[in-house]
C-alpha cells in the first residue's frame, strides 16, 4: 500500500505539474524560475504525500486519531533538541561525509538543486513562497510519508532495524540525486531513528525543517532581493 501511494503520488504529480504547465503558458522544467509557479506546480505530490497516509491510515484504524497513530504530540524539549540535531547534521555531518570524496566530485553540487531554485528569487515574496515550500510544507509532508506511514509498514513486515534502512535508501533515492544521495542517505537515517526511537513524527518533522532551513537561510543571504 505505501508503495502503491508512493507511485501514484509520482504519476498524480506528474499529471499535475503538466497541467500547470499548460496553464502557466511555461514548459514544465521552467516551473522553477518563477517561485509561485513552482509553488502550485507542488500541490499535486504535497497532497498525495500528506494527506494520503492520514487517509488510509484512518480507514485502517478508525478507533484512534491522527494524533495518536502518527504520534503528534509535542514535548517541551522537542523544538530545542530536534532543531539542534538537525542544525548539526546540515553544518557537521554532511560536511564530514562529503570530505573523503571531494578529491573525486564536486561537492558544492551537493546544495545546486536548491540553489537553482533559490537564485530565482527577485524579491522578498518569492523567498518567502519559498520559504513555505522548502522549511515548512515538504519536510511536514515527506515525514508524514515515509516516517509517518512508509516506515511503520515496513516494520510491520522486516521488523524496525531493516525497516530504518529500507525506509532511508527509498527516501534517498525518491529524490534522483546521484550526487546528493550519500547525504539524503544519511539524513534518512537519522530521521528514521527518531522516529523509530521516540515513536512520534514531531521530532522527525523538527529535525527535517532545521536541516533544510539552514541551507535555505545559507544561500538566501547570498541573494540581492528588492
Amino acid at each position: 500500500m505505501a508503495l502503491g501511494l508512493w507511485v501514484l503520488a509520482l504519476v498524480g504529480s506528474t499529471i499535475w505539474i503538466l497541467m500547470i504547465g499548460g496553464l502557466s503558458g511555461q514548459e514544465p522544467g521552467s516551473l522553477s524560475r518563477n517561485p509561485p509557479w513552482l509553488f502550485l506546480s507542488q500541490l499535486g505530490l504535497w497532497a498525495i504525500y500528506g494527506l494520503g497516509p492520514l487517509v488510509v491510515a484512518r480507514q485502517l484504524d478508525p478507533t484512534r486519531s491522527p494524533k495518536e497513530i502518527f504520534g503528534l504530540d509535542m514535548k517541551s524539549t522537542d523544538i530545542p533538541i530536534w532543531a539542534s540535531i538537525g542544525v548539526a547534521m546540515q553544518l557537521i555531518v554532511i560536511p564530514l561525509l562529503y570530505l573523503p570524496i571531494s578529491q573525486f566530485v564536486d561537492t558544492e553540487s551537493v546544495s545546486e538543486a536548491a540553489q537553482d531554485i533559490i537564485d530565482n528569487a527577485v524579491t522578498w515574496m518569492d523567498v518567502g513562497v519559498l520559504f513555505l515550500m522548502i522549511v515548512v510544507i515538504a519536510p511536514v509532508v515527506e515525514e508524514f510519508f515515509y516516517r509517518g506511514f512508509a516506515l511503520p509498514a515496513l516494520m510491520a513486515r522486516f521488523g524496525p532495524w531493516p525497516a530504518v534502512i529500507v525506509s532511508s535508501l527509498w527516501f534517498a533515492a525518491s529524490h534522483f540525486q546521484v550526487i546528493q544521495f550519500p547525504g539524503l542517505l544519511v539524513v534518512g537515517l537519522a530521521l528514521a531513528v527518531a522516529r523509530v526511537r521516540t515513536n512520534r513524527l514531531i521530532p522527525c518533522i523538527l529535525l527535517h525543517m532545521a536541516f533544510n532551513g539552514v541551507t535555505f537561510g545559507v544561500l538566501v543571504s547570498q541573494l540581492s532581493l528588492t
